[in-house]
This record gives C-alpha cells, structure tokens and sequence, in this order.
C-alpha cells in the first residue's frame, strides 16, 4: 500500500517531533495521530484518515514507526519550566568562570569543595505519557508545573574527598 505523504512530507513530520521534544513537549501516539490527519487536510493530501474522529489511523502509525526507526515511544522525565529556561551555555559558562576564580585565589583542598544537590519528592507523582523522540537520546523531558501536591525536598552534600553530611530533609509548611 502507497504511504499517505511522500519522504518530504514524512520528513517534515519526523521533524516536528525531533524539534518539539528538544523544547519539552513530546508528541503522544494519539497527537501524532491527530497531526497527520491535519497536516493531511491543511495540504489537501488525499487521504484514508477517520474524518470523524479527525485522526490518522493506528495502522498508518505503525507503518510510519516502521519507516522512521529512529523515531521511538520514550517515556519523558519531569522538568520544571524554571529548570528548563535557566540552564543555558551563557549560564553555565558564567558558573565555571566564576568557580575557576573561585578556586584559583582561594586554592581549595578536596575536602573543603563539596557539592551539595537536591531532589524533590512529590506526595502526588502524576506519570508522563509516553511521547516519540528521537532514538539514542538519552533523557526526553517534559515540562511540568507544580500546582498539585506536595513536595519533600532532599538535600545531598558531599566532598571531593568523599566525606559526605547525612541528607537532610525538608517538609512544606
């Protein structure tokens, strides 16, 4: 059976989804569904998608899977939008510059540099649906808000000697 879009147009749809779930909002089997039967009717290419139910079938998206083995279902990691927007190259550039500074006025032995790192513990974990990214990526996000639940924050500490300080923990109010 002939595809539906030609290898330009499977091109650009393969695109989209490289490209959305680098900005961490992946595209879930049933929105890509959804996207090919509008990217289909804003073309006007002719198509078998349920005009219905207005997406493409699961039949076409399993053939489409097939033909773009490098596009795989990934389950994504939570990432809060602040997370998102903060880290960038200037950011992290402007941290080592400073922290060679740092290191090199004060000349730090391993056991006074630690690292301190924290993880948050939600009461209400809400799992993230599936979403197609690119294969051989080794962490898919999404963005997430923090409007539900409740988060216990774990605090780490440790040395560049290996002595560490027992964890602490942090409860909201």
């Amino acid at each position: 059976r002939k595809p539906t879009f030609t290898a330009e147009e499977e091109i650009m749809l393969v695109d989209h989804i490289i490209n959305v779930a680098k900005l961490y909002y992946g595209i879930t089997p049933h929105e890509l569904r959804r996207i090919a039967y509008e990217f289909a009717e804003a073309n006007k290419i002719k198509h078998t998608f349920n005009t219905t139910t207005k997406l493409a079938g699961k039949d076409w998206l399993y053939l489409f899977l097939r033909r773009h083995p490098h596009i795989s279902l990934r389950q994504p990691e939570g990432t809060s939008l602040n997370r998102i927007t903060a880290f960038n190259k200037d950011s992290v550039n402007h941290f080592y510059s400073n922290l060679s500074d740092v290191l090199e006025i004060f000349r730090f032995k391993a056991n006074q540099v630690y690292n301190v790192d924290e993880t948050g513990i939600t009461t209400v974990q809400k799992k993230c649906p599936k979403v197609y990214a690119q294969k051989g990526t080794k962490k898919v996000g999404a963005a997430t808000s923090a409007e539900k639940g409740r988060t216990v924050t774990v605090v780490f500490c440790i040395n560049a000697a290996g002595n560490y300080i027992p964890p602490m923990l942090i409860f909201p109010r």
